[in-house]
């Protein structure tokens, strides 16, 4: 699951209303976010690489671009020209349809800008980029640089678009009940098989929607823009992305940032899900205890959270919601399991990580009113995933690497992670969804012997879905290390300044060594 910083901190919102992800055929929810300040199978194509590995070999272009009226509202004090790029659904097909994908261009405040223009490598996988034009227009990198952004294919206002309304419909139905966190999956399951029917039907090619594929498009894109170099900004999915363009596409790459990595060789299923919740859980506890007015005041945070979810399990919170996409008012009840699952999403967020300990307390004294709000702002955040593109990726992107029996022996060793579990499980699903899996190369790390592109490595101490080791492995094959920011959650370079102007420094000159003298000034969270 993505953060989305750029929003705002919202408040403690994440902290006890949002499920992981809308759906059990959904996988790896994980997060890209650019805060408004930075903020029948195919046997063989496991051991092939893309028809279209390197752009200097693929010859005549079959992309096409054309400019376009914006499709979304736009801020008034910035210039945005915007897009299509036309691109075949499927590239391994050679009758392949043709969709399009929506293209944003947010020119620098610079009288003189950069020539290297930033591009957005959106997180998820399966959200769009450009409905959050005015988050990313007051992003930092626009004092020089122009920012580029794209939905990307199956997402925002690309088409065809892979969002399942079906499952949108199920994640509200399922916070009507208070079911075990399985027989939701379930349900979920139902609904995922119900959108993949439909989309089927109306004639998509579930195959052309991986990272290979998405990777091809970003090549396209550069060159239909005429952009010479340009800077990848990739965070979370956005690095696994950026990671796969280092390799297969290198041609025009100034710098890369990969931030809050997700790893190439690492599993990113439902069981690393849980089992990375509960290292961040454990990180929580540690920085509370190591606060001593934090420590006094909430003591260990693992009882604490325990206690409020046992307390919302016995008397689930009864709220009314209005719907945001139908106005339909919906009736709501929040358990200990949508606790855990909101607890999670919190600590993507430097914002939100410390007043957890105080809405953990409040909840478990029977202070409630603040859940309505919560629940207010965050549950219509999870229905914004676009959930088959999110399927069709993570399953053609990961599923030889997942373990089915390791979710049964993590939820029955922790229960308290079931709902984080089965509402995103890969394990389960992919089987079904049924698309062709990734070359083998995809799945193996980018070394420095094989990578022409500079690299900025960045990772957070309280990450919930890319756990520091994991960045920090991509790094050390990279030649470089990753900068460690003690105070971040997913997505460090929009954690603070120090972190913002170590970016924006390396895109400057990217084979000077990073100026990380402000880190020494970060502290932990101060907790509320």
């Amino acid at each position: 699951m993505r953060i989305r910083g750029r929003v705002g901190s919202v408040v403690a919102v994440a902290a006890v209303a949002a499920v992981v992800c809308a759906g059990s055929l959904l996988v790896a929810c994980s997060s890209g976010g650019s805060s408004g300040d930075d903020a029948s199978r195919s046997a063989d194509r496991a051991t092939t690489t893309s028809t279209k590995t390197k752009s200097k070999d693929r010859g005549k272009p079959d992309f096409a671009y054309a400019s376009a009226t914006c499709p979304m509202d736009l801020p008034a004090d910035v210039q945005v020209d915007c897009g299509y790029l036309a691109v075949p659904e499927n590239r391994e097909v050679s009758t392949s349809n043709t969709i399009k994908l929506a293209v944003a261009r947010i020119h620098s405040s610079s009288k003189t800008p950069k020539p290297d223009p930033v591009v957005q490598l959106e997180g998820g996988p399966g959200f769009g980029s450009l409905a959050d034009i005015v988050g990313y227009s007051g992003s930092s990198v626009l004092a020089e640089r122009d920012l580029i952004l794209w939905d990307q294919r199956g997402t925002g206002f690309s088409t065809p678009s892979l969002n399942c309304t079906e499952a949108d419909d199920a994640v509200w139905t399922l916070f009507t009940t208070t079911d075990d966190a399985k027989t939701e999956g379930g349900r979920l399951d139902e609904s995922m098989r119900a959108c993949k029917a439909r989309i089927v039907n109306a004639g998509v090619d579930l195959d052309g929607y991986d990272t290979v594929q998405n990777a091809a498009d970003l090549a396209d894109l550069r060159e239909a823009l005429g952009v010479q170099e340009w800077n990848l900004r990739g965070v979370s999915y956005g690095s696994a992305l950026a990671i796969e363009e280092m390799r297969s596409f290198p041609e025009g790459i100034h710098s890369v940032l990969l931030d809050s990595v997700v790893t190439p060789d690492g599993e990113f299923g439902a069981t690393a899900r849980g089992e990375s919740a509960l290292r961040s859980f454990g990180e929580l506890r540690k920085a509370c205890a190591a606060d001593a007015r934090c420590n006094t005041t909430y003591g260990d945070t693992d009882v604490l959270m325990a206690k409020a979810a046992k307390a919302l399990d016995v008397d689930p919170y009864p709220v009314d919601i209005t719907r945001p996409d139908t106005g339909k008012v919906e009736h709501v009840q929040i358990t200990g399991s949508d606790l855990y699952a909101g607890i999670f999403r919190a600590m993507y967020d430097e914002a939100l990580i410390p007043v957890v300990p105080k809405v953990l307390s409040d909840i478990a004294a029977g202070k409630r009113d603040i859940i309505k709000t919560l629940a207010e702002q965050n549950i219509p955040f999870v229905t914004d995933q676009f959930e088959a593109m999110t399927t069709s990726v993570d399953c053609a992107d990961r599923e030889r690497l997942l373990d089915p029996s390791s979710v049964g022996r993590l939820t029955k060793a922790h229960p308290e992670v079931a709902g984080i579990v089965y509402l995103g499980n890969a394990e389960g699903g992919c089987a079904e969804w049924g698309v062709d899996p990734a070359p083998r190369s995809f799945n193996t790390m980018l070394t420095e012997a094989k990578n022409q592109a500079p690299v900025l490595v960045m990772a957070g101490r309280f990450d919930p879905i890319t756990p520091p080791a994991g960045t920090r492995r991509v790094a050390k094959a990279l030649g470089t290390e990753a900068l460690f920011f003690v105070n971040a959650g997913h997505g460090a370079v929009g954690s603070s300044d120090c972190a913002r102007n170590i970016y924006i420094a390396f895109m400057d000159d990217p084979t000077a060594k990073p100026d990380t003298s402000c880190m020494a000034d970060l502290e932990a969270p101060t907790f509320a």
